[in-house]
């Protein structure tokens, strides 16, 4: 008989495991990732598709007993953690603008960048934008201030160096 039967289940819900050896073994030996808290995230009711500063989550894992938790921790953390392009994103910004950069969605960029993923499907792209001091961005005195342009320049450059030197190439 199989035991996970005899619980009740709702409408098209079922179990991952076909039998009763591959639940017991899903539920006992096999590893699992739980996401269990999520922090930084806003309402889905104001949720947008914007970059946000940071994202925090709190995990659960469910290891095989043989497995030991510090090594799969350190390992987990490792991939979750590995060639993230904000720390170089950060960086040169601290280094040329004398603060971390501060990441914004907004303007000609959104309905224009999937036009550009879509001509050239295997380029990254990093979309930048500069207001500077006393900016009106779209309004009659518009302009592009020369010294925050000279230093988004400089910034971007070297976020390439920065990836091209680790072997990077991928923003994702």
């Amino acid at each position: 008989m199989d035991h996970f039967r005899r619980f009740p289940v709702v409408g098209n819900l079922a179990t991952v495991g076909a039998t009763t050896v591959e639940n017991v073994l899903n539920r006992t030996w096999r590893p699992a990732l739980e996401i269990t808290g999520a922090g930084d995230l806003p309402a889905l009711e104001a949720a947008g598709n914007v970059l946000r500063p940071r994202t925090s989550l709190k995990l659960s894992l469910r290891l095989p007993p043989t497995l030991d938790a510090t090594k799969a921790g350190t390992t987990l953390a490792r991939m979750l953690q590995t060639d993230p392009p904000y720390v170089a994103v950060q960086e040169s910004s601290t280094t040329f603008f004398g603060r971390p950069a501060i990441y914004a969605g907004e303007g000609f960029s959104i309905p224009f960048m999937p036009a550009l993923v879509q001509a050239f499907p295997n380029t990254q792209f990093v979309v930048t934008g500069v207001l500077g001091p006393d900016s009106n961005a779209h309004g009659p005195n518009e302009f592009l201030h020369l010294g925050m342009a000279k230093k988004l320049t400089a910034c971007v450059s070297e976020i390439l160096s920065r990836a091209r030197r680790s072997g990077g190439t991928s923003f994702n």
